[in-house]
């Protein structure tokens, strides 16, 4: 009999955190005593000892932790892979550095089993969003944008019923390009099934954040990409609206600014080409210039400050040099005035 939950953990060189991971789950008591979770690793080809800490695992749950190694690395294809091996009849996608909380494995199942007739999309947002409900549902995608917004592109957060997920696998394929394949699937889905989205607000898990967390460009991935797929379900049946569209765009415009412009160097994330990703969408929009011109401001004052500084304390030293130089000549002609 197939499990009902799929946890799907593609990994890449990052067995010191693949630990924890897998740790955080198969110590919770429902995957020890059902056979309701299994958990699926998919290695990207780790030159680490990823082989070993999955193995390890392998050995203690046989029929319930399952470890693929990809030949070579197939960058985010593995996406796709790792939920292919997947067996349960709801396949969610695991970042390997995704800590469970306690009892997040019965949560996860409960949301699974209630919308498991009706076929909704299940998101487990994580406390992303600060409101008192821990489940509420959006009707459509329109909805689903409006409330969980640039959230929908996280990777924990995305799963989908092992029936859809067959019928879209190329798909998945194809739009790996956008290095956010599951935001694009998703709402493929949700339009396509005029599915509404079961949204599930609780924390359940803790990211760990790896050293040069980002490696990707984020004004490509959010400002070109992100917008892109949300262009292509604007105006459609079962889309979005333009207002809704421009709406998200301007909250993705202030996101990307915070991570793409950040001086104290916390993110590892490519910062190059940022006019040429982001004025395809915003070259007509006052707000995009005016905030541009105030990023480019603070970068520069405080160079300027520097160098007025600079010249300030040369202008001092120069004007106080001459007014030595003055006393000096005004003492020697007193001098010899006196003589």
């Amino acid at each position: 009999m197939a499990p009902l939950l799929s946890i799907c953990i593609p990994t890449y060189n990052r067995a010191d955190l693949l630990s924890d991971v897998i740790e955080s789950i198969v110590k919770q008591e429902v995957f020890q005593i059902s056979d309701d979770v299994e958990i699926v690793i998919c290695d990207n080809c780790s030159t680490d000892n990823t082989a070993e800490v999955a193995q390890n695992f392998t050995e203690k749950f046989p029929n319930k932790v399952f470890y693929y190694k990809n030949e070579k690395n197939i960058g985010f294809d593995n996406f796709e892979r790792v939920m292919s091996h997947g067996n349960g009849e709801f396949l969610k996608l695991n970042n390997d550095t995704l800590i469970h909380k306690e009892n997040s494995l019965k949560t996860m199942l409960n949301i699974i089993k209630s919308n498991r007739e009706n076929k909704r999309q299940i998101f487990f947002l994580n406390n992303s969003l600060k409101t008192e409900e821990e489940n509420f549902v959006c009707k459509n995608l329109e909805d689903f944008v409006k409330n969980v917004s640039y959230y929908t592109t996280w990777i924990g957060s995305f799963g989908l019923w092992k029936e859809d997920f067959v019928t879209i696998r190329e798909l998945f394929l194809e739009k790996n390009s956008t290095q956010i394949p599951q935001t694009y699937l998703l709402f493929h889905i949700i339009t396509k099934n005029k599915s509404e989205i079961a949204v599930n607000n609780q924390e359940l898990f803790q990211s760990i954040t790896p050293k040069n967390k980002g490696g990707y460009n984020i004004a490509e991935v959010f400002g070109q990409n992100y917008l892109t797929i949300l262009k292509e379900f604007t105006g459609t049946e079962n889309g979005l609206s333009q207002k809704a569209y421009e709406k998200e765009k301007r909250a993705i415009f202030y996101f990307i600014n915070d991570f793409y412009f950040d001086f104290n160097h916390i993110f590892a994330f490519q910062k190059t080409g940022y006019l040429k990703f982001m004025l395809p969408f915003y070259g007509k929009d006052f707000y995009f210039y005016k905030t541009y011109l105030g990023i480019l401001l603070k970068q520069i004052a405080p160079k300027i400050f520097e160098v007025k500084k600079d010249e300030i304390h040369k202008t001092i030293k120069i004007f106080g040099f001459i007014r030595i130089s003055i006393r000096r000549k005004r003492a020697k002609k007193n001098k010899d005035k006196a003589e």
